[in-house]
């Protein structure tokens, strides 16, 4: 029999969650997260204020670890990010017509990851049979004939990160999420590090962004025995940024002088394989 053990929010653990004083800029440790022998970590790893086609605008870089202590037990089977934007000032909602506009979104990287693929063979047999059939009173029953046909496919696993941008107003988009997947073939587990990055176009004055991150892992030797799930059982503090020059974080050297709308594919992971790397 499969036993679950699910974690859920205990507002009484204040303890657990990171807090910052309330003029705190551009915390780095954004979340710790131990279980058992899991071990989760978050980082802010980098800040670079620029403009996006002339607007005031920030690229902001993350860094999450998804680890274990001493010999691992378990391997994460997934693991889901979620960065929500919100203006400090009150009332400020993104795309708002009525009040001044809260932070949006304007890029985010990655938006889709494909791992190692692994092929599995998959076997379908189609089978018909009909029932009997009585030609009449005095004949003989006669059965009709079965069919079975048999047919093969190949199936891709593989390890997959998928990444989106949504609206929690309906309007402009200020929410990140990615979402990290084994592959399930070979159940070797998601990645041990995860880089991810978003371009904010940034209202005037501050701005602070909320990360909240959920995870499952399974025991190596029986995934059938004990399934694990992680949630933040109570809220970390968000990140605040006011556009001040961010101190202990490394400095994005490829981003000075350019307009953060002209960023690429290779700009993106030439900076996240450097964060990757710290």
């Amino acid at each position: 029999m499969e036993r679950t053990v699910a974690l859920f929010e205990d507002p009484d653990a204040g303890e657990l969650s990171k807090n910052h004083p309330p003029d705190e800029k551009h915390r780095i440790n954004i979340t710790d997260r131990e279980i058992g022998d899991c071990v989760v970590t978050g980082r802010l790893k980098g800040v670079h204020y620029g403009t996006f086609s002339g607007k005031p605008a920030a690229l902001i870089l993350f860094r999450f670890e998804f680890l274990f202590n001493g010999s691992p037990p378990f391997r994460y089977t997934s693991a889901k990010v979620k960065i929500s934007l919100a203006s400090t000032q009150e009332g400020a909602r993104p795309g708002s017509a009525e009040t001044e506009p809260g932070p949006i979104i304007a890029g985010f990287h990655p938006k889709q990851f494909f791992g190692g693929v692994t092929k599995e063979t998959v076997r379908t047999t189609l089978g018909v049979s009909a029932p009997p059939t009585i030609m009449g009173d005095l004949l003989p029953v006669k059965a009709a004939p079965n069919y079975k046909r048999e047919s093969t496919f190949e199936r891709s696993h593989c390890v997959t990160i998928r990444g989106i941008a949504r609206s929690s107003y309906g309007r402009q988009d200020d929410v990140a999420m990615w979402k990290i997947e084994e592959n399930r073939a070979d159940q070797s587990g998601i990645p041990p590090g995860f880089s991810c990055g978003i371009i904010v176009l940034r209202p005037e004055g501050e701005f602070n962004a909320q990360v909240d991150l959920h995870f499952h892992a399974k025991t190596r030797w029986d995934p059938r025995l004990w399934f694990l799930k992680g949630s933040p059982w109570t809220k970390d503090d968000p990140i605040n940024f006011d556009g001040s020059d961010p101190k202990g974080l490394a400095p994005l050297t490829e981003l000075e002088c350019l307009d953060l709308s002209k960023v690429t594919k290779e700009i993106w992971e030439s900076i996240l394989a450097k964060i990757s790397g710290t």
